[in-house]
């Protein structure tokens, strides 16, 4: 599922504490399922969710992350 994707997506990346995990799974969580019924829940909102539990050294690279895998995306599309 997304959410536990990118839990672990942040514990390697980031390095985040066990409490913070706790803090943030319900985030991704409640993301993932208004992205499946169609909500129009954006990206915007999940990283402003997170900025609110993440340290800003954190929130950096967690944008780093993001947009490295948004690179990553549009390369495999137009390679395809």
């Amino acid at each position: 599922m997304y959410a536990d994707g990118e839990l672990v997506m942040l514990q390697q990346s980031v390095g985040i504490s066990r409490e913070r995990e706790g803090q943030i799974f319900p985030i991704l969580y409640d993301f993932a399922l208004k992205q499946r019924t169609g909500d129009s829940a954006s990206s915007t909102e999940e990283t402003d969710a997170l900025a609110n539990i993440l340290t800003p050294a954190q929130m950096e690279l967690y944008r780093k992350v993001m947009q490295e895998r948004s690179v990553r995306v549009v390369m495999q599309a137009v390679q395809k």
